[in-house]
């Protein structure tokens, strides 16, 4: 009877560190993408090297470029925002 309560509770222990594991690794993508977000546009600092430096930081644990997310999200994807007919947002596809 002894074992199959220590493999109920490796059972249970090992659920609680997968549900674990899973949402703090959720939570530091969260946070480190929405640092590089926030720094792209340039709203951490007044200081352009600050922003730079934040999002190199926020970009780099996931292999992004800091200077292909800037041109692809800032650029290319904010620049024609409400403009019905001038953004190239989905994979090639004109959007209005």
């Amino acid at each position: 009877m002894g074992w199959l309560l220590m493999a109920n509770l490796a059972h249970d222990c090992s659920q609680l560190i997968l549900t674990l594991t899973l949402t703090l690794s959720d939570m530091g993508w969260l946070l480190m993408a929405n640092l590089a977000h926030d720094c792209s546009h340039g709203a951490l600092s007044r200081y352009p090297v600050v922003n730079y430096i934040g999002a190199f930081f926020g970009s780099f644990p996931f292999g992004w470029s800091v200077v292909c997310w800037w041109l692809q999200h800032v650029v290319s994807h904010h620049q024609y925002t409400n403009e019905v007919g001038s953004r190239w947002d989905l994979g090639g596809v004109w959007v209005g």
